[in-house]
């Protein structure tokens, strides 16, 4: 999970449990499949490289999560 997708997975989880609505979260677990797919590296350097350009590992409120 990246650091930067947390707060939307994490809302897609109480939607969920407060209002019985799965769409936020397949919709969540759907972006974040696609993300994944292209997380390519021939090393551990280049896939760190692609994560941070990514913004994977920010946490303020105005990253998001680029492809």
């Amino acid at each position: 999970m990246p650091t930067v997708f947390r707060p939307d997975y994490l809302g897609a989880l109480r939607r969920l449990s407060r209002k019985g609505d799965p769409g936020p979260l397949v919709a969540a677990m759907a972006r974040l499949w696609d993300f994944g797919r292209l997380l390519v590296g021939s090393s551990f350097e280049s896939l760190r490289c692609r994560l941070e350009a990514a913004n994977a590992f920010r946490d303020d409120d105005s990253a998001i999560l680029r492809f």
